[in-house]
């Protein structure tokens, strides 16, 4: 196994302890749930993660970059990539997970641009570039090391197009009301955008 490919795993393994920590952390601050917001009626088989180990993700898809300018996915991964699917309004796990992520990069021996690249996409179109480069620029000042802004992007699109990217890596989640019933999920891509592991998922209620 070639020895970036180990750094990146020894980088995803420390990213998974802090995304649990992070997550414990969440569960004892959640929010009272909405008695607005009903997803009981949601099906297990409707929201979670089937990996797609060795399959292609499409990297023709078109995404908007910070600035909104549009951004072919094959241009980023081009280096081994820690993909995360979030929402950026999100008042559940996406923030604690994220920021486990950043605590993850200032302790992991690989070197964030040189080893990895991290891509951050909202799956809601209501999200816009601005809030996109608000939350790079908050994540890339957690990171204690240096790191370029190309590092670790943060990208919007449309509807149709994140949910093609959520269904090409088994990312299942669902709009209930105005937010999403999803799970947390890190993502290991490959220079050619092939799925290599998916770790920590977990099912998670967004509600307000």
């Amino acid at each position: 196994m070639p020895k970036y490919v180990h750094r990146v795993l020894s980088c995803l393994t420390v990213i998974i302890t802090a995304f649990i920590c992070t997550l414990a952390w969440a569960k004892t601050t959640a929010n009272t749930p909405s008695t607005t917001s009903n997803t009981d009626s949601i099906k297990p088989e409707e929201v979670g993660i089937d990996e797609r180990l060795g399959e292609l993700v499409p990297l023709d898809i078109v995404l908007r970059d910070e600035e909104g300018h549009p951004v072919s996915l094959g241009t980023l991964v081009d280096q081994p990539t820690i993909l995360t699917l979030n929402y950026f309004r999100c008042a559940g796990i996406c923030s604690p997970q994220l920021n486990g992520v950043a605590e993850a990069v200032n302790l992991s021996h690989a070197e964030i641009g040189r080893d990895y690249r991290i891509i951050t996409v909202s799956f809601d179109d209501r999200d816009t570039a601005e809030i996109a480069a608000k939350k790079r620029s908050n994540y890339v000042q957690e990171v204690k090391r240096a790191i370029s802004p190309a590092d670790w992007r943060f990208l919007t699109g449309d509807a149709a197009t994140t949910r093609r990217l959520a269904d090409a890596v088994g990312f299942k989640f669902k709009k209930v009301g105005g937010d999403f019933v999803h799970p947390a999920a890190l993502m290991l891509l490959s220079p050619k955008g092939v799925p290599g592991t998916t770790r920590a998922s977990v099912f998670v209620r967004d509600k307000r």
